[in-house]
C-alpha cells in the first residue's frame, strides 16, 4: 500500500457519491477530469457496474466514490457538481431528471472532517455501500476492503483506490506517479496490486 496520510487528515472537502450510464466507462473519464480540473487532486474508490435503482432501465450503471479537498460549502460545491453534469449532458430541469439515464450523476455525500462516519449512513444507498466503505477507511488509514463483486476495470485507471491528478502537457489523467516524462508528481496511488 502506497502512502495516503496526505489525505489522512483532511481539513475540508467532500466525500461525492459518482454514477453514470450513458456510456458510462467513458463518462466516469470525463467526470473526474472535470473534478481534478476543479478541485486538483482526487482520491477515488474502485469503479463498480450495478444495476439502476430507483428507475427503470437497461443500462447499467458505474458508481464509485471520490473524495475531493475544497473549502466551498455545500451548496457552492453542489453548483460546481451540478454544472459538471450539465456539461457533461445532463438536463436537471427535466421533469423526469431523476429517473432517466444519465451521462454524470454527482453527489455530495458526507462533508470532511467527519468523526468516525458509519459507511451504512455516509452511502445513503446500496450501490455506493463499497466505494464509501474504501474511501473511509483510507481517510482514517485502515486497511481497505477487498473488492466487491462486479468491478469495473478501465485501462486508464487502476483497479484499486488511487490518487489522480490531471497532466495539462498531454490533456491526460494520470494515477499516482505515472507522469509525462517520467516526473514524479507527488502524488501516491492509494495501493498497488501485488
Amino acid at each position: 500500500m502506497s502512502d495516503t496520510s496526505e489525505w489522512n487528515d483532511c481539513r475540508g472537502g467532500y466525500v461525492l457519491g459518482i454514477g453514470s450510464n450513458i456510456d458510462p466507462e467513458a463518462n466516469s473519464i470525463r467526470i473526474l477530469a472535470r473534478l481534478i480540473e476543479k478541485f486538483g487532486p482526487v482520491l477515488v474508490s474502485r469503479l463498480y457496474y450495478t444495476t439502476p435503482s430507483g428507475m427503470v432501465s437497461d443500462r447499467r450503471f458505474v458508481n464509485f466514490c471520490a473524495v475531493i479537498r475544497t473549502e466551498l460549502a455545500p451548496e457552492a460545491c453542489k453548483s460546481v457538481c451540478v454544472a459538471i453534469e450539465a456539461a457533461l449532458g445532463r438536463d436537471r430541469s427535466a421533469p423526469d431528471c431523476k429517473v432517466s439515464d444519465r451521462p454524470a450523476d454527482i453527489d455530495l455525500l458526507l462533508r470532511l472532517p467527519s468523526r468516525n462516519p458509519d459507511p451504512r449512513d455516509v452511502a445513503g444507498a446500496d450501490y455506493l455501500l463499497q466505494p464509501t466503505r474504501e474511501l473511509l477507511a483510507l481517510l482514517k488509514g485502515d486497511d481497505v476492503p477487498a473488492a466487491g463483486e462486479r468491478l469495473c476495470l478501465l485501462r486508464k485507471l487502476p483497479d484499486a483506490p488511487a490518487t489522480i491528478d490531471r497532466d495539462d502537457r498531454g490533456c491526460l489523467v494520470v494515477v499516482g506517479e505515472d507522469r509525462l516524462g517520467g516526473e514524479r508528481d507527488g502524488l501516491h496511488a492509494a495501493f498497488r496490486a501485488e
